[in-house]
């Protein structure tokens, strides 16, 4: 994404506001993995502010964002370079849209790849 940011914004070719994505779905990273499957489940020994209930509204927010960065950058990469007639390069849009899925699969992975037990 640098790389891409760095040689094709003084070409005109790129617009800086397409980093936004990234960050939500980085964001949304995060707060996908903030919350622990015990929580998720009920099985914490410790509910915390909002509990069970509360957890799972993070980690339905977190997944929504999640989708919603990836559905952007789907859309800039076809809107802003697939779509467009004439001679122009489409790398970055699909710059834009792989670093935003690898993201969204790296969520999934630290998510639902990983173990909580104690001595697992």
């Amino acid at each position: 994404m640098i790389d891409t940011a760095a040689i094709y914004t003084p070409l005109k070719q790129w617009n800086n506001v397409y980093i936004i994505v990234t960050i939500a779905g980085t964001i949304a990273m995060f707060m996908v993995n903030a919350v622990s499957n015990s929580q998720v489940r009920g099985e914490s020994m410790q509910e915390g502010l909002l509990g069970t209930k509360g957890s799972r509204l993070w980690l339905m927010c977190g997944f929504v964002l999640s989708f919603a960065s990836l559905v952007a950058a789907i859309w800039i990469m076809f809107s802003d370079y697939v779509l467009v007639v004439g001679d122009h390069p489409v790398w970055p849009g699909v710059a834009l849209f792989v670093h935003n899925f690898l993201i969204f699969i790296a969520s999934l992975v630290y998510k639902f790849g990983r173990t909580e037990e104690l001595w697992g």
